[in-house]
């Protein structure tokens, strides 16, 4: 099974959030060594890139060093850019555009990409209890996750 991976969980893996991000980490590495593809959706950079600038700028104020808006934006760029390297990216269309009626406009625009997907072949990755409970046969989180057999391997015949 493929993975949509959730802001929250890029963001787990970029800023090294605890206790998440190991779990968040784990479940990734679970989807590629048993053939599932990771996808990035293009939709959510910009939200990405703000919040892990935030997350950044709360860790080292936390850890008494300053630093400036742009080192902490370099930084943001270069960890994102590390992350999806070897991810997939997954187009925003037009038809998941029209949100702003939705509580979640974010959260909308990733189900909405979703069924682009044959049923069952992708989960969103998410940590987002609301979301999964609203949408269970569409998300799942790192523990979840982790729990799922490993596909079994096609026979290979001479």
């Amino acid at each position: 099974m493929d993975l949509l991976i959730d802001v929250n969980i890029a963001l787990d893996i970029c800023a090294r959030r605890t206790p998440h991000a190991s779990g968040s980490a784990a479940a990734l590495q679970h989807c590629s060594q048993n053939g599932g593809k990771l996808w990035v959706y293009t939709g959510s950079v910009q939200t990405l890139q703000y919040n892990l600038v935030g997350e950044i700028r709360r860790n080292t104020a936390a850890q008494g060093v300053k630093t400036t808006s742009r080192e902490r934006m370099l930084t943001a760029l270069a960890l994102l850019r590390a992350f999806a390297a070897d991810k997939h990216w997954l187009s925003a269309l037009a038809g998941e555009g029209d949100v702003f009626d939705s509580p979640d406009p974010e959260d909308e625009q990733l189900i909405r990409a979703m069924g682009r997907f044959t049923p069952g072949s992708i989960k969103l990755l998410t940590r987002d209890e609301a979301l999964c409970q609203r949408y269970p046969a569409l998300t799942i989180t790192p523990q979840q996750y982790l729990q799922t057999p490993p596909k079994p391997k096609a026979m290979e015949f001479c």
